[in-house]
């Protein structure tokens, strides 16, 4: 019974701090929770924050640790120095303070260091992030070397402050002894005032610069630093509540309520560049877009607007002159999803150039949400005079290249292999050059902005009377975004959004959509230099001639109806409103009266189909593309088609058409299968009786989360399931009559998952690369090569997806004439190359959903199309090369 006291009561000494921190102190337990969950991977896995502490790179992994066992530290000290013996509410003498307590302290703390070290002996590190990071890398051991790291230079502090005999000479009046232990014991507060007076310092450069970005700080080690004042700031209030200073919290709750109660005194973020006219001087934010009065603002041309009919008509013409012929109209919607979105939708349209010079040009529109539409914008921007596809495009690699295609040069000509491989050299550099511009750290610069500026200064927006930048502002993590995307890009998106206007209204280049959401109401703002009149509001444009009985009900609001003379607005900007995601990035304030901050595209539709279909439903676009458009399709012997692409990074592809849910199929393998996860798990489903017990994903709190589970399951459901609508209503009006135009789907799936963020890791980056090489580059390199080619005849609306096939199986419809025409593009075009490429993605059972099936047909099918089409005139080498 002795042995098993004194056990306890030296386990309850040593393990004092842990147990204190559990029992009385529920903020600094909060504290340690949540870091332990954000270094385990499991909170922000979609985000992939595990692999953003768990870094690759060897000093940011180091720093990150060194971080964690500092948080750690703090948290155990204030424990430690709060939970002494006091004396009337005052601290005990040192003759009853625990002579065991440092190493109490240092006893818990180890342990929580072991504790937030265990992921590393883990086979899958925080799950989903595990499957993204590189295993031949030694990214493993960097982030545990920095708790080494910080108990080493703990161990020397307490090594130097008991090694020092007490007799020693003395240093100011004060024993060499004491003085050393002095500075010793006080290493942590000295750490922490240079912290806080570094973090000041930096406040106080964000605040008076805007492009200030520190590289050696990426964004895990900003978050972190910041992480350990906030901590240290609730130890000290911790201690100081403590010790009866009880006004603390209250005065922390009057704070924290005058910022939410007052939101007029909080500071505005406000959109960059939205000057009146050329003039810096004048700003719209001095003179305010009246929402009211928007009927009449509808009235003006918008700062002279291209009109959507004329374009195309122009782009038309400009097609039978680059081309010799009518041409397809292709329109792209993608979805959003930051960089993985944006670097696989440049991509895709990259591959798509290389392969088929001339394919940017028959692209009329390009929608889409967030990072989407980030990689769109700069494949357009690259293709204006100075981009880098231009600037291969003036080479003589690509002229030749270009000419050998147009004279119908066979592929085993020795001659046009050798042609070839000079112009995919010339292709493969300009990639290089290109994809640099999307696969940088974007999430950096953000971090560092938020954190030492927008946080720190964001309750003092009452302050905005005396000191104007505090009230509002345009430096801020949004603008520390954009400023990163030129720093990467050659400042290709830092250019007036007007300077696109001339080359849209000639036809010469793809016109960009941008339609961010209102929080306020929930309304589109279309941003484009179209004139979109009909988009606003609901029902057909032409359908009444007057107004009143025509409006139903406004969706949106057109942006340079609203500032028809913001000439300065620039493109970078479009693309980061049409990407603001809070908190990452700040919702902007328009300015408007009533103020309008806009977010995301995707909260309203994150796959850009509202605006692509309601372009193709117009009936004067109909009306040409079933008529002058389709008459000279025809009369030129080729079917008059429109090419829907549908580029989609996070598409929910797999599961849109079954009622079971990718959770739920999860979680029925996981029970009769075991750990593997197989997508085509609910073929063996649907083969059971119902007898087993039902698969349940809803948690003990659902009474509660229902509400909240329910509105997220409708905003996605509106968004997959209102676009597949609005496109079957384009096929139902482009199929009245036969042969007069086809509009026909081609989804591009991303068959991989990467990270949702600003930033991705090499894997990541190589993953989405094989990706699209595999299922869109080597179709298209197939069918180029290919010595006997075919065009698939299109038809009005696609088949409805089979049951489950196998590899090679031609897919079961009830049209017989798609079950021809898909059976003979699967023997002539896919069939080997479908197997191989199932076996790359389901190496389980090589067998495949209908939706991946279908996507991975329509890729060929689109490859095989594009073959055929004509490449445009190679340039005159008389005219010079575009600058950048």
């Amino acid at each position: 019974m002795k042995v098993y006291t004194a056990v306890r009561k030296c386990l309850a000494h040593l393990l004092h701090p842990l147990g204190h921190l559990l029992a009385f102190y529920p903020l600094l337990f909060l504290v340690v929770v949540g870091l332990w969950a954000l270094v385990w991977g499991q909170v922000l896995t979609e985000y992939d924050a595990f692999h953003q502490i768990w870094h690759d790179k060897w000093w940011v992994g180091i720093a990150n640790g060194a971080l964690v066992a500092f948080i750690l530290g703090i948290v155990t000290m204030s424990v430690r120095l709060t939970s002494r013996p006091t004396q009337s509410g005052k601290k005990a003498p040192d003759s009853q303070k625990s002579p065991a307590s440092l190493l109490s302290f240092h006893v818990s703390w180890w342990l929580l260091l072991l504790l937030f070290a265990v992921p590393i002996v883990r086979a899958e590190p925080g799950a989903a992030a595990a499957e993204r990071l590189d295993y031949s890398a030694d990214w493993r051991r960097w982030f545990p070397l920095g708790f080494v790291l910080a108990m080493f230079v703990d161990a020397v502090l307490v090594w130097v402050s008991t090694r020092t005999p007490k007799s020693a000479p003395t240093v100011g009046g004060q024993p060499r002894g004491r003085f050393v232990r002095l500075c010793t014991n006080s290493a942590p507060r000295l750490v922490l005032c240079a912290l806080t007076a570094g973090y000041l310092a930096m406040v106080v450069i964000h605040a008076s610069f805007t492009n200030v970005y520190c590289p050696i700080f990426p964004a895990s080690v900003s978050f972190l630093l910041y992480f350990s004042l906030f901590t240290a700031l609730l130890g000290g209030l911790t201690f100081l509540a403590r010790n009866r200073w009880w006004g603390l919290y209250p005065a922390m709750v009057g704070i924290i309520g005058f910022v939410v109660l007052f939101p007029s005194k909080q500071v505005e973020n406000q959109v960059p560049h939205m000057t009146i006219g050329k003039s810096a001087k004048d700003s719209y934010y001095d003179r305010r877009a009246v929402l009211a009065n928007y009927d009449e603002l509808r009235q003006g041309d918008g700062g002279g607007l291209v009109d959507d009919r004329k374009a195309l008509e122009a782009w038309d013409k400009a097609m039978l002159r680059e081309f010799g012929s009518p041409q397809p109209l292709v329109i792209v919607a993608c979805s959003g999803g930051a960089s993985a979105s944006a670097l696989y939708t440049a991509d895709v349209l990259y591959n798509y150039e290389e392969q088929h010079p001339g394919f940017s040009k028959r692209i009329r529109l390009i929608s889409g949400a967030s990072g989407g539409m980030l990689g769109a914008a700069y494949f357009v921007s690259q293709l204006r005079p100075g981009g880098a596809i231009s600037q291969a495009q003036a080479t003589d690699e690509y002229r030749e290249y270009l000419t050998a295609r147009r004279k119908g040069t066979p592929a085993t000509d020795p001659s046009f292999q050798v042609t070839r491989a000079a112009y995919m050299k010339v292709m493969e550099k300009c990639r290089k050059e290109f994809f640099a511009g999307l696969e940088a750290d974007f999430l950096g610069p953000l971090v560092q902005k938020w954190v030492h500026k927008d946080v720190p200064l964001s309750p003092f927006g009452f302050l905005g009377g005396l000191i104007p930048w505090f009230g509002q502002t345009t430096n801020d993590r949004g603008a520390a975004l954009e400023e990163a995307w030129a720093r990467h890009q050659n400042r290709a998106l830092d250019v007036p959004f007007r300077d696109l206007r001339e080359d849209e209204a000639a036809g010469t280049l793809p016109s960009l959509v941008f339609s961010p959401m209102m929080i306020e109401d929930g309304r589109l703002l279309f941003i484009s230099n179209l004139n979109l009149d009909y988009m606003v509001e609901t029902g057909q444009n032409d359908t009444y001639p007057d107004h009143d009985k025509r409006l139903r009900s406004y969706i949106g609001a057109e942006f340079y109806k609203l500032f028809p003379q913001a000439h300065q607005f620039r493109l970078s900007t479009a693309v980061r409103m049409n990407a603001a995601f809070p908190f990452f990035s700040p919702a902007a304030a328009l300015p408007t009266d009533p103020v309008r901050h806009v977010v995301d595209a995707g909260y309203y539709d994150n796959y850009g189909m509202v605006v692509a279909t309601k372009w193709l439903l117009r009936k004067k676009i109909a009306d040409y593309l079933k008529g002058p458009y389709a008459t000279a399709r025809t009369a030129s012997g080729t079917n008059p088609e429109v090419l829907f692409l549908r580029i989609r990074c996070f598409g929910n592809q797999h599961t849109p058409r079954m009622l079971p849910t990718e959770a739920e199929l999860d979680k029925h393998a996981r029970h009769h299968l075991g750990p593997r996860k197989l997508r085509d798990e609910w073929v063996k489903w649907k083969s059971e009786d119902g007898t087993k017990p039902p698969v349940r994903t809803e948690g003990g709190l659902f009474t509660l989360t229902a509400p909240l589970i329910g509105a997220l399951a409708a905003r996605r459901a509106n968004m997959v399931y209102r676009a597949d609508e609005r496109l079957e209503a384009g096929f139902q009006e482009y199929s009245e009559k036969p042969n007069e135009v086809r509009v026909e789907e081609y989804p591009l799936d991303c068959s991989v998952e990467p990270s949702l963020n600003w930033v991705l890791t090499k894997r990541d980056i190589q993953r989405i690369h094989e990706d699209v090489r595999g299922d869109v580059g080597k179709l298209n390199e197939g069918a180029n090569q290919r010595p006997s080619r075919f065009v698939v005849p299109m038809i009005a609306v696609p088949p409805p997806v089979p049951n489950i096939t196998k590899v090679g199986q031609p897919p079961v419809s009830n049209r017989s004439e798609f079950q021809m025409q898909a059976k003979v593009a699967n023997e002539l075009v896919t069939a080997q190359f479908v197997r191989k490429q199932v076996k790359r993605i389901e190496p389980a059972d090589g067998t495949l959903t209908p939706t991946l099936q279908y996507s991975l047909q329509k890729k060929a099918e689109l490859a095989s199309k594009l073959s055929q089409l004509p490449v445009p005139k190679p340039p005159d080498p008389n005219v010079p090369a575009p600058k950048k």
